[in-house]
């Protein structure tokens, strides 16, 4: 058990192996997390936003006589210790929980892990609280498994450092890098709409050059996939791929909904969510043995899953599927990079598989815009908004639902998509200047954010903040006119952000 006074003790390792407990090893991880995410005390919110401090006190030290980050990483420290020792482990008031009852308890490396993040998750520091989760899972994708090897490495969530400079310099260098400027440029009108012109027209020229390089790398190209976070922007970039693929080409398309291939009787959380964000939510098993047989121009009966019924429909009702040598096998899911896919398709593991039959493309709106506190808005929140649109939108799916659900979202990216971006031979900014604007005149009008204060009442510390930080972006940036979302004049109907505004040319087109 670890002490109260946090001496030095025994942890479980892997291997079922002992360490010495070590409280430096928390603080050092923290501080490497601080690094990468940005300062903890920046992240505090005040008490005129929530009515209190989101941090809660720790060691008779409030938040307001914090005097560094030092301070904050202290005292997540204590808490994650005070968890460690407690009867419940996810307990928020630490220090009034009875404390383990088994003296000897040794907790695993792995369990201290999961209570630094869910520590700093219960504290507020979000952001801080899935950097860490993503620097774990990329620690065992490099060490553990040996999946992925130094040069895959990610530099703060770019493929690359020439990438992200390449990318940064699109919106700096022409003043598209702060909602401040965006909003001028609407007021002004023209130079609002050469703006969406230019970045559509980026984006597309991107996709053309992954066509391109798929067709000067791959000659015999038999499955192309498209994957990336949720919303990234998958369906509008298959669709224009695959129009290419068909005029130029020639080939017809078979796509193939990975979807369909959930497991009968998904597992609940506490809530009563499916969290179908998880790969192990798969049948991974028939998708390994499914997809080379298809890439072999094999018949195969695909799974129909019921999302009402949460299961498959019977056997006898499944598809058939076969791709002929005049076609594509498409893949269009965020888990396309997962080893069990891969190595599928490994033609080491399967002889009858060549390097130039797939080719994969990976989508993220790396847009770089600073908020009206000059604050660099964090990727994930151009998501966010458009998941929450899309899922009221086409799903029916209430605010009230989607806003705290989107943690087991982040969970499945940050542990299973985002490690693995360097894996595919494309990657592509799917963000559009100009989106956030675009997302406050159909978020605010149709379907108006519910206050956070609702998510505080029902004790919701994690929908509190999400839903303040989504409803500051959108109050900040002013929204278009209404003809602007109704006509094709200033965005276009084959835009990637007409998937998420409405009237895409490609709604309820199969490709």
């Amino acid at each position: 058990m670890i002490d109260r006074n946090f001496e030095k003790i025994n942890a479980k390792t892997r291997m079922g192996g002992q360490v010495r407990f070590d409280r430096s090893r928390i603080e050092n991880a923290l501080i490497q997390t601080m690094h990468e995410v940005g300062s903890y005390s920046d992240s505090v919110f005040p008490e005129k936003i929530f009515g209190r401090d989101v941090m809660l006190p720790y060691r008779g030290i409030s938040i307001g006589e914090v005097r560094d980050d030092l301070d904050i990483i202290h005292i997540l420290t204590d808490k994650v210790i005070g968890r460690l020792n407690s009867v419940n482990e996810l307990a928020l008031y630490v220090h009034d929980s009875p404390k383990h009852p088994n003296p000897s308890y040794t907790p695993s490396q792995q369990t201290i892990h999961d209570h630094v993040i869910h520590t700093l998750m219960q504290e507020g520091f979000l952001e801080h609280s899935e950097g860490y989760l993503f620097h774990r899972s990329l620690r065992v994708h490099l060490g553990k498994n040996g999946e992925l090897r130094p040069e895959h490495n990610l530099f703060h969530g770019f493929p690359s450092k020439e990438f992200m400079e390449m990318n940064n310099s699109f919106y700096t260098d022409n003043g598209y890098d702060s909602i401040e400027k965006i909003n001028e440029l609407l007021r002004e009108g023209k130079p609002f709409a050469e703006m969406v012109e230019r970045a559509d027209s980026l984006y597309k020229n991107n996709i053309r050059n992954a066509f391109q390089q798929m067709i000067d790398t791959k000659k015999n190209i038999r499955m192309l996939s498209i994957t990336g976070k949720s919303s990234s922007g998958k369906t509008t970039s298959t669709h224009l791929l695959c129009d290419m693929i068909k005029k130029e080409l020639g080939k017809k398309l078979v796509p193939l909904s990975i979807d369909m291939y959930f497991n009968d009787y998904q597992p609940r959380d506490a809530r009563g969510d499916i969290n179908y964000e998880l790969f192990e939510s798969l049948d991974l098993g028939l998708l390994r043995e499914h997809i080379p047989r298809l890439i072999a121009g094999e018949k195969v009966l695909t799974p129909i899953y019921n999302f009402k019924k949460s299961r498959r429909e019977p056997e006898s009702e499944w598809q058939e599927l076969q791709v002929d040598e005049d076609s594509i096998l498409v893949v269009d899911s965020h888990c396309s990079l997962i080893p069990v896919i891969r190595e599928a398709l490994d033609p080491k593991d399967n002889p009858s598989i060549t390097e130039d039959q797939r080719f994969y493309v990976y989508l993220e709106p790396f847009n770089h815009i600073h908020d009206m506190d000059d604050n660099l808005i964090h990727m994930s929140r151009y998501n966010m908004l458009r998941r929450w649109r899309r899922d009221r939108e086409h799903r029916d799916t209430a605010y009230e639902f989607n806003i705290p659900h989107w943690w087991a979202v982040r969970k499945g990216e940050l542990r299973d998509i985002v490690p693995r971006m360097n894996l595919a031979d494309v990657v592509i900014n799917s963000g559009i200047p100009g989106e956030l604007n675009f997302m406050a005149r159909v978020m605010q009008e149709e379907f108006e954010l519910p206050n956070y204060e609702q998510f505080l009442e029902n004790e919701q510390l994690y929908g509190a903040i999400r839903c303040y930080q989504g409803q500051k972006l959108l109050n900040e940036a002013i929204p278009v006119p209404q003809e602007y979302i109704d006509g094709y004049k200033v965005l276009p109907g084959d835009s990637l952000l007409r998937e998420f505004v409405g009237n895409s040319v490609f709604a309820g087109k199969h490709i």
